[in-house]
């Protein structure tokens, strides 16, 4: 639809209006159109949260790693507005990025919506194009403030690291909600902002922010913008130019066009890229070279710095332990395999790949009691809890046993 927008000539003021009209249309009904409930995912757990502050119940999914409840890890959240309609993709784009190694485990709290428009489009209310605006933000931070937060908090194992996305009216949500309540999340992820809402009025306000707030906590914003139309692209392009003159160096801020997609198709392209923009450098990207002429404790000091730049404790990520125990067994340093495996089992002693590599490791030491108890465990402990790599530690188990 917004290339029907994008290819009409635009000379004629008659059908600058009913483009105008069109795309407020689109903006109001598409995600209500088409969205399905989120009860219908199985993915993610149902809460009800009666708000005070809303007068309203919301709907809030949420989504959790899947080895969540066999380990003790906490895990940083992301804040999914149109969460009915943003849900599955977002789950598989970030399970997609951590086993990647772009990014670690998370949380995701999809947020249902009651009213969109009413919720996402900031004070004062106004009319746009005849359609209303209902101006309704402050309320809506309030419950993410003041009620979802807490009852995050309360029922889940959350890392003090928490993400906002939003696109379209979510994206001028999500913008509005740093300027207005700037400790309320640490990074927002905004695609196809909506600002033009309002006579720019976020725009404006930006320049005062920043004008005001020169020690702005450090933050980071990811925005872009797709095939639009133009009025909706050159709201955009003015908000870089205040971000360009007046964001302080803690506010780390990117932009980027998307000129292939369109308004709806960009949420993927934009997602992908946004986070892996956020976590870059999360995962080491050659253990091998680190260990050549280092200690396992030159990982742990990478993961000690990543953790002053995220503002919290980051262990060494169990992929990472794992590079570097084979990387240990491959190059005869065993002792060393052995001692951060035993680590690892003790953290994650509910999962069978740990108990794995530890086997592997007594194998390499020609230690083959050991190796066989351990595959064993191994074999035992991930088909309790159904491990990926189970088959694979049961046959070897199995030939083990066999050859002894």
């Amino acid at each position: 639809m917004i290339a029907i927008f994008t290819s009409l000539t635009v000379s004629n003021p008659l059908i600058k209006m009913i483009q105008r009209v069109l795309l407020s249309v689109f903006l109001l009904t598409s995600y209500c159109s088409h969205a399905q409930a989120l009860e219908k995912y199985p993915l993610a757990e149902m809460l009800t949260i009666s708000s005070k502050v809303l007068h309203e119940q919301r709907k809030i999914a949420v989504y959790t790693p899947a080895d969540y409840d066999i380990t003790s890890d906490q895990y940083p959240v992301i804040y999914l507005l149109d969460g009915e309609h943003n849900l599955l993709y977002t789950a598989g784009i970030i399970s997609y990025l951590q086993k990647n190694q772009f990014m670690p485990k998370a949380i995701i709290v999809a947020i249902n919506n009651v009213d969109r428009v009413r919720d996402f489009t900031p004070v004062p209310s106004k009319e746009l194009y005849g359609l209303p605006q209902m101006g309704g933000a402050d309320n809506f931070l309030r419950f993410i403030a003041e009620e979802l937060k807490g009852e995050i908090a309360k029922r889940y194992r959350i890392a003090p690291y928490s993400i906002l996305i939003g696109h379209s009216y979510g994206g001028i949500f999500s913008i509005y909600s740093q300027q207005v309540k700037p400790q309320l999340f640490n990074a927002y992820i905004t695609i196809s902002p909506s600002l033009f809402y309002d006579e720019r009025a976020l725009i404006k306000s930006a320049k005062q922010y920043f004008l005001q707030e020169k020690s702005v906590t450090p933050q980071f914003m990811y925005m872009t913008v797709a095939d639009e139309y133009p009025e909706f692209k050159q709201s955009i392009e003015a908000y870089v130019k205040v971000l360009k003159e007046s964001a302080p160096e803690s506010f780390s801020w990117h932009y980027q066009e998307l000129p292939q997609e369109t308004h709806m198709s960009s949420f993927h392209l934009a997602m992908f890229e946004g986070l892996k923009l956020l976590f870059k450098g999360w995962y080491l990207s050659d253990v091998a070279q680190l260990l050549e002429h280092g200690k396992f404790e030159d990982i742990k000091v990478y993961y000690q710095k990543l953790s002053e730049k995220f503002g919290y404790r980051i262990d060494v990520p169990s992929e990472t332990v794992t590079a570097a125990g084979y990387y240990f067994i491959a190059n005869k340093r065993i002792d060393e395999a052995i001692e951060i495996f035993k680590k690892q089992v003790n953290k994650y002693p509910l999962t069978g790949g740990v108990y794995f590599n530890l086997s592997q490791a007594y194998k390499a030491n020609k230690q083959s009691d050991l190796a066989k108890e351990f595959v064993s465990k191994a074999c035992e402990i991930g088909t309790q809890y159904q491990d990926l790599g189970t088959p694979m530690y049961c046959n070897v188990a199995k030939r083990m046993r066999q050859n002894h």
